[in-house]
């Protein structure tokens, strides 16, 4: 029964940590979509729009996770034995998620767009060429 509840607590922070990293994810995406569409970065590098794009999600963020947290501190330290594992689970979930939408996610996210950015330079050269 201990390996069943173990394993059933840690199902559940792996699910909880991807819900709030996918949750994390799309918020990011709406603001850059939005941004891109109002043309408010063509002239900034991707690193500085994460950086403003993240501190202007910051907010947000913490006043959700704050929320998220105190709900789950109440149920670590109301909450039955069983539940309690599993809300502090969710504690370490919000935490990490926390820090992957603030520190992580920003970083990957300019990575991967100035990679993009290079690799359509680098076709759209090309094609001029080759034409």
């Amino acid at each position: 029964i201990t390996r069943v509840t173990i394993n059933l607590t840690l199902g559940i922070v792996i699910f909880a940590t991807f819900v709030l990293s996918m949750f994390n994810l799309m918020q990011y995406y709406i603001k850059w979509k939005e941004w891109n569409k109002q043309g408010k970065f063509e002239k900034l590098k991707p690193f500085a729009v994460a950086d403003s794009i993240t501190r202007e999600l910051t907010f947000n963020r913490i006043v959700i996770y704050s929320c998220l947290l105190v709900a789950a501190l109440l149920l670590v330290i109301f909450a039955v034995p069983g539940v309690r594992q599993v809300a502090l689970g969710l504690v370490i979930s919000l935490i990490v998620s926390l820090y992957n939408a603030e520190f992580i996610l920003p970083t990957v996210w300019a990575t991967f767009t100035s990679i993009c950015k290079k690799k359509n330079k680098h076709l759209n050269q090309q094609r001029n060429m080759s034409e």
